[in-house]
């Protein structure tokens, strides 16, 4: 995640646990927030700036992303476990869960569900 930090992609310090990075990926410009816990892991990238395709149009609209169950890869400390949110008027949509079984195997849980709230 903080590999995007470069002179072109600045990280600025909000607060004690978290960052706002600032990022230019795809000729779209955004900044986000990286949350971090009291261990330095990222826990949640929430983004107010994230496009959605919406018919023919693109709409920014707020996105996040947690991530937990953080282990041992390799040489690597990375999350286990994730899940995308889209925060509509409508209400949460979440529609994909990711899991690492193993540094081989990586489960994506793409749900197709009607504006049903999978944070619960």
């Amino acid at each position: 995640m903080l590999g995007f930090a470069s002179k072109h992609n600045p990280i600025c310090c909000v607060d004690a646990f978290s960052a706002r990075l600032h990022a230019d990926l795809y000729q779209r410009k955004f900044s986000a927030v990286c949350h971090f816990n009291d261990t330095g892991e990222l826990i949640n990238f929430v983004s107010e700036e994230r496009y959605q395709t919406v018919g023919k149009e693109y709409l920014r609209t707020r996105w996040r992303m947690p991530f937990w169950n953080y282990r041992e890869v390799g040489s690597l400390h990375i999350p286990s476990e994730g899940k995308a949110t889209w925060h509509l008027p409508e209400g949460n949509y979440s529609y994909i869960k990711i899991k690492i079984e193993d540094e081989r195997y990586v489960s994506f849980g793409v749900e197709q569900v009607d504006w049903l709230d999978l944070d619960g």
